[in-house]
């Protein structure tokens, strides 16, 4: 199944729970020139899980590079209507339809109902860490026993950590976590789940896998991460968010299905599939009315029209003084 079988790396921790980290890069696929994205990484307590994981997110980024290449249409399912789409609409790149494209919002698996909110709850988390970032519509999370016991058995009691709560497009919850060492940030991790708990600890583990995996090796996909001018703004903006955010003072509940406000429809979903008798499904789920890829400032400058910027007034805090969005 993979080229580079020898590029797989697997780690277990030393820590309490044992957890199971895996980075790999599997295959490199160049078409005209274009290098599309081989790294995959995963985190879990089980070595069943991180595999898939890992497969799934190969499976994802490969077919949506294909798609950006390739002619013909596809399908689109937007509430029970089914319509076509032109492929090159949904790989990367600049899509006419939903604005720039990355791998926001995919998912890939087998059952259909799994697909459809793994690849809406990513596609929330994005946009929800992005309110984060540039207002203040989110509240702060006190490090309770429950999170310390998550922090302590990750080992990453010495980080000096900061979460927050966002829940202003659905009725799922996000958290977003950021670690820092020495006043530098170094990890982060964003979780959209269901369930409050369950998003606690999913930001927790990502922020140990993006640390564990990239740390020593010089580069990091947690954006400007290098930049010692970048360092010394982004400590002291989070902090103070952190100090003057209203603090969540109760456990949110749990949800069985996730509902997004009334002005963020119609949600899409689009298949990625590029051969008819695939084992599996790979999807991409799009808003006309959310941003679609990474709160990068230069892809919210190159989309200004997006509904969610003109509602929370977005690209007007880019001149303001607010470092860069840098998660990941």
């Amino acid at each position: 199944m993979f080229s580079n079988k020898k590029n797989i790396w697997f780690t277990s921790s030393s820590y309490l729970d044992d957890t199971k980290m895996i980075s790999a890069e599997l295959s490199k696929i160049v078409v005209d020139h274009y290098v599309f994205p081989e790294d995959e990484s995963a985190i879990d307590h089980s070595n069943l899980r991180i595999i898939k994981k890992m497969a799934s997110e190969y499976s994802e980024r490969r077919t949506i590079g294909f798609n950006s290449f390739m002619e013909g249409n596809t399908w689109r399912l937007r509430g029970r209507k089914i319509s076509c789409i032109k492929r090159k609409e949904v790989g990367y790149g600049l899509s006419k339809t939903y604005g720039f494209l990355d791998t926001t919002g995919t998912a890939a698996g087998v059952t259909s109902n799994e697909l459809k909110k793994k690849s809406l709850t990513e596609l929330l988390e994005k946009n929800e860490s992005m309110i984060f970032w540039f207002t203040d519509k989110f509240n702060g999370i006190e490090i309770d026993d429950f999170i310390w016991s998550i922090v302590k058995s990750l080992g990453l009691a010495n980080a000096e950590i900061y979460m927050f709560y966002a829940n202003e497009l659905s009725n799922a919850h996000t958290v977003i976590t950021l670690c820092f060492y020495d006043n530098n940030l170094v990890s982060s991790g964003i979780s959209c789940s269901l369930v409050y708990r369950k998003a606690i600890e999913e930001s927790l583990l990502e922020a140990k896998m993006l640390l564990s995996v990239y740390i020593g090796r010089g580069f990091s996909p947690i954006k400007n991460l290098m930049d010692k001018d970048y360092q010394k703004s982004v400590y002291p903006y989070i902090k103070e968010k952190f100090l003057s955010s209203t603090k969540l003072t109760y456990t949110p509940q749990s949800v069985e299905k996730v509902i997004v406000k009334e002005w963020i429809q119609p949600i899409d979903y689009i298949g990625l599939n590029i051969l008819p008798m695939s084992c599996g499904q790979c999807i991409r789920c799009c808003s006309m009315a959310l941003m679609n890829c990474m709160p990068y400032r230069q892809n919210l400058l190159s989309m200004p029209r997006k509904l969610i910027l003109k509602r929370f007034d977005i690209l007007n805090s880019l001149d303001s003084g607010i470092p860069d969005y840098s998660l990941y």
